[in-house]
């Protein structure tokens, strides 16, 4: 009975080992074709939010182009016409009417206040959004895969 139990336990020691010799070399011959995977995902992963971003903060800019100058820009083209003597009439038609020039004096409503919301919110998303991982990887690949396994041991 007990060199049964030998044998056997040699038997099972002998297949352990063959499984982690088979094991080690899966490991090692795709472990390099697993971090360039894992380096490509994340570099095209953070590209991608730093596009998001740049498009936000382009946004921003556009936004607040629009509710502080695109008001100003009107109210010179009116002066200009009105300058130029074209015909003011009430009644619309081709000619520009005193009361489509009431509207371009006025405040403009809420379109200014909401693009200057929208352009907050998207510097706020432009500021906290970006990550420069994409660029690590070009420039020091090793350096960012031991940050990348740092954070997954903690």
């Amino acid at each position: 009975m007990n060199e049964q139990l030998q044998t056997a336990v040699a038997d099972i020691l002998v297949k352990a080992a063959t499984t982690v010799e088979t094991a080690e070399a899966f490991i090692l011959s795709e472990a390099p074709d697993v971090v360039q995977q894992l380096l490509a995902w994340k570099m095209w992963e953070s590209l991608i939010y730093c596009s998001i971003s740049l498009a936000l903060a382009i946004t921003a800019v556009v936004s607040v182009r629009f509710a502080i100058l695109g008001r100003t820009d009107r109210i010179k083209k009116a002066m200009l016409a009105y300058d130029n003597k074209e015909g003011w009439t009430r009644f619309g038609g081709s000619m520009v009417t005193s009361t489509a020039f009431d509207s371009i004096m006025a405040t403009g409503g809420m379109l200014p206040v909401v693009s200057l919301l929208l352009a907050i919110a998207c510097a706020i998303t432009a500021v906290t959004v970006p990550n420069l991982a994409w660029l690590q990887i070009l420039i020091a690949p090793k350096i960012y895969l031991i940050e990348y396994a740092s954070s997954l041991i903690k």
